[in-house]
C-alpha cells in the first residue's frame, strides 16, 4: 500500500511539472507579443488618432484615400498624390524592433508612390529627410525596394518584384544593424546609427509636379502594419503608441488556446487524482 501511495504522489508531481512547462510558453506568447504599434485599417476611414492625412492638395487634385474591407487604398487622377503618416513616433522607446507590412500595387505608374520608413518627411525639409527603407513604384512593371537612402534616379534599388503580387516586407533593427526582408528573403543588411521616427504611406506633398494624367500615378493597397519591440525593455514601453482594442491586436487566439490549455490541464490532473485515489482505495479493500 505504501509503495502505491509513493508511486501515486510521484506520478502526480511529474505530470504537474510537465503540464506547467508545456503551457507557460503559450501564456507568455499571449501577453501581447511586444506589439507596440498596429494598424489593420479595420473601419470606414483612416484612424486620425494615429495618422496625419494629407489629401485634396494643390487645389483639390491630390488624389483619394479610402478604407474598406481592412484595406487602405490610395490613388490619384490629379496633379499630386495623397499621403498618411504616423502622428506619434511609433519607434519611440526602443531601437530594437521588427516592422512588418504588406503592399500591393493594383495600378502601376511612372510617378512614384509607396511605403516609407523614415526620419523626417520629404516636405518641406528634404535636406533632413533620411529613409531607412522604401517600397516604391517608379516604373510600370516592378515594385522597387530602396534601403538606407533617399530614392532618386541615381539611387539603385536593392530588390525588385513584380507589381502583380502582394509584397510582404519585414524590416529589423537590432544592435545597430538593419535587415530588410522581401517575401521572406533577405535582400539588404547594413549598419546605421539613424533611427526612424515615422511611417509614411503614399507620397509627400507633390503639388509642384506639373502632371495631371491619371496614367502617370499608381494605386496602392495596404492591409496591415505591425511593429514589435525586440528589446529587453518593460513589456509596455514608455511613451510608445499603444495598440488599439481590435481583436487582432490583442491576439485573442493565443489567449483562447492558453485558457483552453489550462482548463485541459486541470481536468487531467483532477481525473488522474480521482483514478489514483480509487485505485488506492480498491487496493486497500483487496488487501483487507
Amino acid at each position: 500500500m505504501a509503495k502505491l501511495l509513493v508511486f501515486c504522489v510521484l506520478s502526480y508531481f511529474l505530470l504537474s511539472l510537465t503540464l506547467v512547462a508545456a503551457f507557460i510558453p503559450m501564456a507568455k506568447a499571449s501577453a501581447g507579443d511586444n506589439l507596440i504599434f498596429f494598424e489593420d485599417f479595420n473601419g470606414a476611414s483612416v484612424d486620425t488618432s494615429k495618422w496625419n492625412v494629407v489629401s485634396d492638395i494643390n487645389g483639390g487634385f491630390g488624389g483619394s484615400i479610402s478604407v474598406s474591407g481592412s484595406y487602405l487604398t490610395l490613388s490619384s487622377f490629379g496633379t499630386s498624390y495623397p499621403e498618411i503618416s504616423t502622428i506619434k513616433n511609433p519607434f519611440q522607446g526602443t531601437t530594437e524592433w521588427t516592422l512588418e507590412f504588406d503592399i500591393t500595387y493594383t495600378v502601376m505608374g511612372a510617378l512614384g508612390a509607396g511605403f516609407l520608413v523614415s526620419l523626417g518627411d520629404a516636405a518641406p525639409n528634404l535636406e533632413d529627410f533620411k529613409v531607412i527603407a522604401q517600397v516604391w513604384n517608379y516604373q510600370y512593371s516592378s515594385a522597387d525596394f530602396y534601403f538606407l537612402g533617399f530614392q532618386n534616379p541615381d539611387h539603385v534599388s536593392v530588390a525588385k518584384a513584380p507589381c502583380t503580387q502582394t509584397q510582404n516586407v519585414k524590416l529589423i533593427s537590432e544592435q545597430g544593424n538593419y535587415e530588410l526582408y522581401v517575401n521572406g528573403v533577405l535582400v539588404a543588411n547594413q549598419s546605421s546609427t539613424v533611427q526612424p521616427d515615422r511611417l509614411i504611406i503614399g507620397h509627400s506633398d507633390a503639388s509642384y509636379i506639373p502632371f495631371s494624367s491619371p496614367s502617370l500615378w499608381c494605386t496602392i493597397k495596404i492591409n496591415s502594419v505591425s511593429l514589435f519591440d525586440n528589446s529587453t525593455a518593460p513589456e509596455t514601453p514608455v511613451n510608445s503608441l499603444e495598440p488599439t482594442t481590435s481583436g487582432t491586436e490583442t491576439h485573442p487566439q493565443n489567449l483562447y488556446f492558453t485558457i483552453l490549455g489550462i482548463v485541459v490541464a486541470i481536468t487531467i490532473l483532477v481525473a488522474l487524482t480521482l483514478l489514483l485515489y480509487r485505485g488506492a482505495k480498491n487496493q486497500k479493500r483487496t488487501a483487507l
